[in-house]
């Protein structure tokens, strides 16, 4: 028999395969423990943050670097927004470096930035349209 605590954690299970959080194999692997009796299911906090605690800012804003090309899934508010402060940080950074060695020093900085932040910033901004339920391409 199946109790109320296992029965919950089924419940949070669908609510991340909805949202595009777990795949169906990982539903499926999490629903099989659960009725075998191993209670390892993340919370749904949790899942969605990637055990980040809300003071973590500087987790936060890394945290789509680690999801480099995940164009799946959803990204909260404030994943989107320390991410891009992160950039302008980054830029201000990289401007200040550059300052003495001249122009073409300042331009190659940025563009280096620029590219290599190019396909994170792209899968986050798809994921956070996925948040607000609208398709990232169209």
């Amino acid at each position: 028999m199946i109790d109320d605590e296992s029965l919950n954690n089924i419940e949070r299970l669908h609510k991340l395969k909805a949202d595009g959080v777990i795949t169906e194999a990982d539903f499926e692997a999490a629903k099989q423990k659960l009725l075998l009796g191993q209670r390892t299911v993340k919370s749904t906090s949790s899942a969605l943050n990637g055990d980040l605690a809300d003071n973590d800012w500087f987790g936060w804003a890394t945290l789509p670097l680690k999801k480099y090309a995940d164009f799946t899934g959803r990204a909260s508010r404030k994943e989107f927004w320390l991410f891009f402060l992160l950039l302008l940080l980054a830029f201000i950074a990289g401007a200040i470096i550059s300052t003495p060695m001249g122009e073409e020093a300042l331009g190659g900085i940025i563009a280096l930035i620029m590219l290599s932040t190019l396909v994170p910033s792209l899968a986050l901004t798809v994921r956070r349209f996925h948040d607000q339920d609208k398709s990232g391409w169209s």
